[in-house]
């Protein structure tokens, strides 16, 4: 849904001004109200942190605070901690995506909202009815369970020398 919007604003303005980054807040808001609860059992390293009696509306996973357009969903995630964030939201009442969906607007005021759980670890594992998984804006699925693990020092960078500018 986000890069649904994205594309459709992304014509209007030029550079930092483009219109485009609001297609990711517009499209979580419209995910939150035309989706339905699912129930989902996840574990964050090996702990049931919600188990299938209890409907959800999102779980996001995170190494790093930000998603598309700059929502800050996991908002105390660090790359290089060697561990990722779990956000739980059960926000699934009318009433209670739209309280959820206006603090998620606000960078990380969504984590004071009372059906929303936070943790951090190095596997999680998410089971139950049929969803759908969001990594770097493309969706896959429908999964049925899925799990995750933290591998410290997968990724490495080539760095330029300190001072050294690129052409």
């Amino acid at each position: 849904k986000g890069s649904t919007w994205k594309n459709r604003l992304g014509s209007i303005g030029i550079g930092k001004l483009n219109l485009g980054k609001l297609g990711y807040p517009i499209g979580a808001v419209q995910s939150a109200f035309n989706h339905a609860e699912l129930h989902l059992r996840v574990e964050v390293d090996g702990k049931v942190v919600n188990d299938l009696d209890r409907p959800v509306l999102m779980v996001a996973i995170g190494n790093g605070a930000n998603i598309g357009g700059g929502t800050e969903v996991t908002p105390h995630a660090d790359p290089e901690s060697g561990s990722v964030d779990v956000m739980v939201s059960r926000a699934v009442s009318p009433l209670a995506k739209l309280s959820y969906t206006m603090k998620m607007a606000r960078a990380g005021s969504h984590l004071e909202h009372p059906d929303v759980d936070y943790h951090r670890g190095q596997t999680v594992s998410v089971s139950g009815e049929a969803f759908y998984c969001s990594a770097d804006g493309e969706i896959y699925g429908p999964e049925r369970q899925r799990s995750w693990h933290v591998q410290p020092g997968a990724y490495r960078f080539v760095l330029p020398p300190a001072g050294h500018q690129a052409d």
